[in-house]
Parts: C-alpha cells; structure tokens; sequence
C-alpha cells in the first residue's frame, strides 16, 4: 500500500528548501568542496568532498544527503505539530486536526502495545484459523485486499494505459515478503543471506503467535517455497520496463477462464471494489501460476501463509518483540545499524494513514496563503512569458506552435497545498487504539482509492 497513498508533507520539501538553506548559508557553500581533488578527475568529490568528510552516516539511515538534512529539519517542525495536537486531543475525536493527535498519541503510547502483545491480531487470526475451503481462502484474500495489505498479489484502481482519463481496476503481479523476485531465485551469496534472515524472521514471528519452535520453522520453510513458486512465474524488472508486458485488460468472463479457480467478480465485491466489467490482469503469467497453486498447495500452508503477512504487515505496531523483528529483518534488507526512534515512525505512520491532515496543518504553521499567492503569480508569470515566446519563435512553424500552445493550455498547476483537503470525518480515530487506527485509516484509504474504478481521472486530485 504505502507506495500509493498521498505523502503530502513531501510535497513541501521544495517549498521549505530555499527558506531553510537561506538559515544557513546564501549560494554555494565553499565548505561542502574539496578543492585538492582535481574535477576533470572526480568532480563528485569536488564538489562534495567537504560535506561528506564531515557529515557521517546517522546509523538510523541507509544513505544521506541534503534531502536527508531538510527532512530531519523538518521532523522537528512535524514533531511539534503533532505533540501539541496530541496534547489536546480528546479520547473520540471529531475534527481531522483531533484524528491526527489522537493518532499520534495512540502511537506513542508504548506502553499500551506492550500490554496488547499480539492481541490487536486475534480476530484476523481466528478469521485465517476457520478456512476450512478454496472458497474461504478467496474469502480471505479478498478481504486482505479490502483493509490494504495485499496479499499474494497487488490489486488497485489505476489509469488505464491506453486511456489515461478513465481508472480500471488492476491486478498485478506481488504476494513476496522479500524486495523483489530476483531474491528468491539468484543464488548468490547475498541472495541466501537475504533468505536465511527471512525464513528466521518468518519463523519468530510465528512464535510469536503461539507456534511451537519447531512448527514454525516448518511452517517458515513453507511460506518461502510458496512465495518462491510466485517469483519464479512473476516477470522480473527487466521484463517489466515493457508497458505491453503489463498491460492484459480483460472482461471479467476473460479473467475468469484465465483463472478457473478464482472468480473475480466475487473477489472485486470481497475486496470492496465497486462492480465493474473489466479489469487488468497484469501478468497472465503469473495468476495462471497462482490459480494453479490455490488448487494444489494444502491449506495449512495458505492458513501459515496468512498469518505471516498479516503479521508482518502489522509487526511495526505491535509490542517490542515483533518491532525487534521486523527491524531485524529491515537492518538485514538495508544495512541501517539502529531503529529510528519511535515519535519519527509515528510521523511517518501519520503522514502515511492521514496525509492531508497532517499536511493541513503543516502549512497551516509554515506556508501561508500569501506565500502561495506569490508562487502562484510567480508560476502565472512564467506561463505568460512562454506563451509570448511561443507566439513570437520565427523558427516555429504553425502547426508546432499550435500543438505547443495547446500544451501550455493543458497544465496544471499544483502549488503548496491543495484547494481543498480530504475529509476524514467517516474515518473513526481512537486514542487508545493504535492497530485499530492502522488497520481502519488503510482501509479507508484503500476505499477511496478503489471508489476511482469506472471513473473519469481527476487530475485536480493530489495524490
């Protein structure tokens, strides 16, 4: 999921980095060089030189640069936002600045996490524990889907790649706890370290869940097999760089004989999807593998399946042991030698399940309306100017200066912060319910993202 929601904080980094590099210094900082270094040798180092022999790798990251230093100025701004909102939030919170502290809250308590354990998984388990048939296990899926966390194989609301004005529903290749297909199938040094440290996270989060030692690292050694079988009939990035290699739409009935043991019309309505005729099937290749291995992997091994992802999808927000492990396995994935610390992944969970509120008031407290008048007149200006100089270019011939013309016309403009924000009033926030607050704000985001179905694209949209 967290790829595709809106990050809006993000959105202002361009805005704030002029005014934070003015605190600093004006223009090109001469300290950041290394003159001894020759530039038609090595211009990287200098130009760079200076900064990176004074600026060591924070253990928290697996690389840093400037962006780095301007998104770590601003947590400090972030961070005061929210303490202060959390402050004042109430315990059932009405307003998006509310919500927001009260999730904030909700995500510091600490404590409370520790005391659930793994509780806040109980009624997703006991759902996985009762698959008893294929059907329950399309049940299942479905509704993974439907709160967001994509299991066996990504599904979404996109443009259609040969109509960008209208959304379709897509499904695509996915169902990998590993980064990438490549993992599961190279044999290399780097790739075996990668999938012994999956198989022992797997594993202890198993445990975690009540599994026996022994169990667990069975069920574990299981899971990866499934999920190799998913690599190995997933196209690899390579193939991937081909549009027409990505792009399958189909009617349902289509999609259906391409899958018999898989019906989608029943999948779309599980998942929450509004009813449509049509849909992307990214990869015929890879759901052909897939409804072949709903037929013939056991169902004890679909049930282990599940509980690890769900588990795993949830693992961030649940008490120390199953944060230990996840980061664990991300330190294994990335290198970083240290987890951040927890208020920075409560922004992050913030900006992530509730980005336009957040952003709200971030702008609120840093880019008022009168800055973002004089961008916008600044953006109006530039737009003038090249429409002048289209009309006016001698080498231009009419039929260029038209089509060019034409595209000016067709620009948009999004300048700090959209005219209006997203309405979170249905979504329901408590501050004494992290999980709850995770699973409910990615549902409800997955809805409004899956509500685009069948519908024209909104390019007013900020996403």
């Amino acid at each position: 999921m967290s790829s595709r929601h809106a990050l809006l904080v993000s959105l202002f980094v361009s805005v704030l980095a002029s005014s934070l590099a003015a605190q600093s210094h004006h223009g090109l900082d001469p300290a950041n060089l290394d003159t001894s270094c020759a530039p038609c040798q090595d211009f990287y180092r200098f130009a760079n030189g200076g900064w990176l022999a004074r600026t060591p790798l924070p253990p928290e990251y697996p690389s840093y640069g400037s962006f780095t230093e301007l998104v770590e100025r601003n947590n400090t701004t972030l961070r005061a936002i929210v303490e202060r909102l959390a402050a004042a939030a109430p315990a059932n919170p009405k307003t998006s600045d509310q919500k927001l502290g009260a999730f904030y809250a909700a995500c510091m308590d600490s404590a409370a996490a520790e005391q659930a354990g793994a509780e806040p998984l109980k009624n997703w388990l006991d759902r996985i524990a009762a698959i008893a048939s294929p059907a329950d296990l399309a049940r299942r899926l479905a509704e993974g889907h439907h709160h967001s966390w994509d299991p066996l194989f990504n599904f979404s609301a996109v443009p259609d790649f040969k109509n960008s004005t209208l959304v379709i529903a897509a499904a695509s290749q996915g169902g990998l706890g590993l980064p990438d297909r490549d993992y599961y199938v190279r044999d290399d040094s780097t790739a075996r370290a990668l999938r012994a440290a999956y198989l022992a996270y797997a594993a202890r989060v198993l445990q975690l869940l009540g599994d026996a030692p022994a169990l667990s690292d069975s069920e574990a050694q299981h899971i990866l097999a499934l999920e190799t079988a998913l690599a190995r009939a997933s196209l690899t990035r390579v193939e991937r760089r081909d549009p027409n290699a990505n792009y399958h739409k189909l009617a349902l009935a289509a999609a259906d004989s391409l899958t018999p043991h898989f019906e989608w019309a029943a999948f779309l309505k599980d998942a929450g999807a509004p009813a449509t005729q049509t849909i992307n099937i990214g990869q015929p290749r890879f759901f052909q593998a897939v409804d072949s291995l709903l037929l013939t992997v056991p169902l004890q091994t679909w049930r282990a399946y599940l509980r690890w992802h769900a588990a795993r999808h949830l693992s961030p927000w649940l008490s120390a042991p199953f944060v230990d492990a996840n980061f664990q396995f991300q330190r294994a994935v990335t290198g970083v030698k240290e987890q951040q610390p927890r208020w920075k992944r409560c922004i992050q969970a913030a900006n992530t399940m509730l980005g336009d509120a957040l952003g709200a008031a971030y702008v609120k407290q840093t880019f008022t309306p009168a800055a973002r008048r004089r961008a916008l007149t600044m953006v109006d200006n530039l737009i003038a100017a090249l429409d002048d100089r289209l009309h006016t270019l001698e080498w231009m011939s009419d039929t260029t200066r038209a089509r060019a013309l034409e595209k000016l016309r067709a620009f948009g403009k999004k300048i700090g912060y959209p005219d209006k924000w997203r309405d979170y009033g249905k979504l329901l926030i408590e501050r004494t319910d992290l999980v709850g607050n995770v699973v409910r704000a990615q549902t409800f985001n997955q809805a409004r993202i899956l509500s685009r179905i069948d519908k024209p694209l909104d390019r007013s949209e900020w996403r």
